[in-house]
């Protein structure tokens, strides 16, 4: 899938999800009008309203963190969680509007890129703790032995960090949230439903990854493919031919120019 045609062809839900802002994510979706006349929806950022425990920074880092677009292209009603993520089109666009320096956008790209293609959780125990939760718990801390687990209706720290093995977040996943966890422990997972709610910066994963630490998802999504827009509205244009060379030493999905035809 090679063009937005076949990519229309192959699906009927579409979500876009930028670097930046200005990233070609309404050219996107106005090919996928055009080939399928499909509505638009904007979805915010934390689509379940949880933004309890972010720090001021950490609230700047959700709100200022590119808009996630739907497009059905049968316009029939529907919500984001009842589509299977295997019948949604997931787009990331990239674009020159991110930075001057052309390897500053290639570094985020792939960064989003392995971030939203997250591997999911497989571990049976931890799944049964997560689907009795409390529905008040925000998040929800297990040790090694599954016995001794924490539920709580706030974003806090854990009251010991010896022997722990899992934290469950169930709204936003932030540096706040992650890096005075990963700093007391080793060896924890993270996990959220889905790669979406990941508002992590490039170096807290880094450190995180340092300290044999990780995030799984409940819910895996796969990037069918990436879009890059080669102009900013600074003037700035980038060889779309070195472009698409450098990406793609790390992207393993087409990559595709929004200013083509």
């Amino acid at each position: 899938m090679n063009n937005f045609k076949q990519l229309v062809d192959a699906y009927n839900n579409f979500i876009i999800i930028g670097i930046c802002e200005h990233s070609g994510r309404t050219t996107v979706l106005n090919k996928i009008i055009e080939y399928a006349g499909a509505p638009l929806k904007k979805i915010t950022f934390s689509r379940d309203n949880t933004d309890e425990g972010l720090n001021r920074k950490d609230k700047r880092l959700a709100l200022s963190r590119p808009g996630v677009y739907y497009a059905n292209k049968n316009a029939v009603p529907v919500q984001l969680g009842a589509v299977p993520p295997v019948e949604i089109c997931y787009i990331l666009a990239a674009g020159a509007e991110y930075d001057a320096k052309i390897q500053k956008v290639i570094e985020q790209t792939v960064f989003m890129y392995n971030i939203l293609n997250m591997g999911m959780l497989h571990d049976e125990q931890m799944f049964s703790i997560i689907k009795i939760k409390n529905d008040l718990s925000k998040i929800i801390f297990v040790y090694d032995d599954y016995k001794n687990k924490t539920y709580i209706n706030k974003y806090t720290l854990p009251k010991e960090f010896k022997r722990l093995k899992y934290v469950y977040v169930t709204g936003v996943l932030t540096d706040n949230i992650i890096l005075p966890i990963a700093a007391e422990s080793e060896n924890i997972t993270f996990i959220i439903d889905d790669s979406l709610k990941a508002c992590i910066s490039p170096r807290c994963y880094e450190n995180l990854l340092a300290r044999g630490c990780g995030v799984s998802v409940l819910q895996e999504i796969k990037v069918a493919a990436v879009t890059v827009n080669p102009v900013s509205s600074k003037g700035i244009e980038f060889n779309i031919v070195e472009f698409r060379e450098k990406l793609s030493r790390h992207i393993d999905v087409p990559i595709i120019n929004v200013l083509e035809n």
